[in-house]
C-alpha cells in the first residue's frame, strides 16, 4: 500500500 501524489494538493491511495 503505497500513497503517491496524483495532482498537487491531492494524495491518491492505492488499495494495493
Amino acid at each position: 500500500m503505497e500513497a503517491f501524489p496524483l495532482i498537487p494538493g491531492y494524495s491518491f491511495k492505492s488499495p494495493c
